[in-house]
């Protein structure tokens, strides 16, 4: 058989790349979670089929050699999506799929709180001085998986989009969210939203590091008002951010927009070099270390 005729083989490993894109495409947009690869790593034998079928059928019978690898990839995520329905209906070992929660305070003086939101509107505040709880939140729209880890006297606070029939798949249902964490403990926080809205108040939050990666965004947040030193990285596309930093509290800034607006109140942060900074930012008990990176975006800092 000549090397022609096998070249006109089915093109398994291009449409395998072409899937991948489209599949990293929709995650990185917020229609796929990225919790997709802790159900689809279970399909690597399902490739092996694929590239066997391809092998046999692939340069004599193409189209054939299609509709069966089809067919078995079909199966392959079929057999995935109901493995993973468990863990969005609440069968999981530790995640409960809910409209609202609660979780006790206890002698919790750290937290690690990771937030994974899809499509929807995010608040996000702080509870009243002296609350018993570490967390209330209620869920609208789309409900919510939520997991506590506790060691010691610090905890792992997970909250995720529920998984929507195929324990994967973000179908456009919008999640109205309303979380608030206790003011106690020094918090970790980490937030990976898609096309979303965000109220985020944290003048109130002892937060140490904050993590925000978002997509289409529309993004307001009210920096820790007595946290010590706190560290922000913020990385979004586009998207509208504006940040307000309590009076009395320092800043450094340094901000890369890439094809977007940059406005920072220059009268409490001159620029200095590539940077901007408050002038006694070293002094200052309360000060924040912030960098954003944007993409198309509207970015004010005041």
């Amino acid at each position: 058989m000549s090397s022609q005729h096998l070249g006109r083989g089915f093109p398994l490993f291009p449409i395998l790349l072409i899937a991948l894109g489209f599949l990293l495409l929709l995650q990185t947009t917020g229609v796929l979670s990225w919790h997709l690869w802790a159900s689809i790593w279970r399909l690597w034998p399902v490739l092996l089929i694929a590239i066997g079928i391809n092998i046999i059928l692939g340069a004599r019978m193409p189209w054939v050699a299609g509709i069966l690898i089809a067919a078995v990839l079909a199966i392959g995520i079929a057999l995935a999506a109901f493995s993973g329905s468990f863990v969005g209906n609440g069968f999981s070992n530790g995640v409960e799929t809910i409209s609202s929660f609660h979780e006790l305070l206890g002698e919790t003086e750290s937290a690690d709180v990771n937030i994974d939101f899809g499509a929807g509107e995010l608040k996000l505040n702080s509870l009243p001085p002296g609350s018993p709880n570490l967390v209330e939140a209620d869920f609208r729209g789309r409900e919510a998986e939520v997991s506590v880890s506790r060691f010691d006297r610090s905890a792992d606070l997970d909250i995720s989009n529920g998984d929507f029939d195929f324990g994967f798949l973000r179908i456009n249902d919008r999640a109205i969210w309303d979380v608030s964490l206790s003011p106690s403990p020094t918090m970790f926080l980490d937030l990976n939203a898609g096309a979303s809205e965000m109220t985020l108040d944290l003048s109130r939050l002892k937060v140490h590091d904050l993590s925000i990666d978002a997509g289409a965004a529309d993004i307001e947040i009210v920096m820790p008002s007595g946290a010590g030193n706190v560290n922000a990285d913020i990385d979004i596309g586009a998207a509208d951010l504006l940040i307000i930093i309590p009076e009395g509290v320092g800043a450094r800034i340094d901000a890369d927009t890439a094809a977007g607006s940059l406005s920072i109140d220059q009268g409490r942060f001159p620029k200095q070099g590539d940077v901007y900074v408050s002038p006694d930012f070293e002094v200052l008990a309360n000060k924040i270390y912030l960098s954003i990176d944007s993409g198309a975006s509207s970015v004010e800092i005041r």
